[in-house]
């Protein structure tokens, strides 16, 4: 090959992993829904900080995960790209969405005591089970690590959104 040519088959467009697309619209419709749901039952502003929440939570989990300690990666939508912006702070945002919105729902009944293992359970399912079909992120530290992160994480998601609903 000619040096400064471009090869006939090239990498355009990019080639998408059908498994990992089709998991994908499984956060982007629970999102939907579960914004539906909040607006039935009058929680519009609650939708929105959760969401609010989850992305910017997400955005700062993934610059010290990412950026700072390198303890996972995004290989099909690199850190601070178009397709990071698109893709992955939405799904972000639809996690801090089903860690708050339910959580609050469960409050008052006999669920309220088990609202995190129920949460947990349910985010495992939409997000780290699809994970390992699709690998749309990798992990680059033992498991151990990455179910002890799962804890703290939802609870400062949590607080976060406590916290701004007592300023506010």
């Amino acid at each position: 090959m000619t040096e400064g040519k471009v090869p006939l088959e090239s990498n355009w467009p990019p080639k998408i992993d059908k498994r990992s697309f089709k998991w994908r619209w499984i956060t982007y419709t629970v999102g939907p829904l579960l914004f539906l749901i909040a607006c039935w039952r009058g929680e519009f502003l609650n939708a929105c900080l959760s969401f609010s929440i989850g992305t910017m939570g997400g955005l700062l989990i993934d610059f010290v995960g990412v950026r700072t300690l390198s303890a996972y990666n995004y290989p099909q939508q690199k850190f601070l790209t178009r397709d990071y912006f698109k893709l992955v702070l939405p799904a972000w945002g639809v996690f801090g969405m089903i860690i708050n919105l339910p959580w609050n729902w469960f409050m008052g009944t006999e669920i309220q005591p088990y609202s995190c293992l129920v949460i947990t359970a349910i985010l495992m399912i939409l997000y780290e089970l699809p994970n390992f079909k699709s690998v749309s992120w990798q992990y680059h530290v033992p498991k151990q690590i990455v179910i002890l992160g799962w804890t703290p994480m939802i609870a400062v998601l949590r607080m976060a959104f406590l916290l701004s609903l007592s300023i506010g």
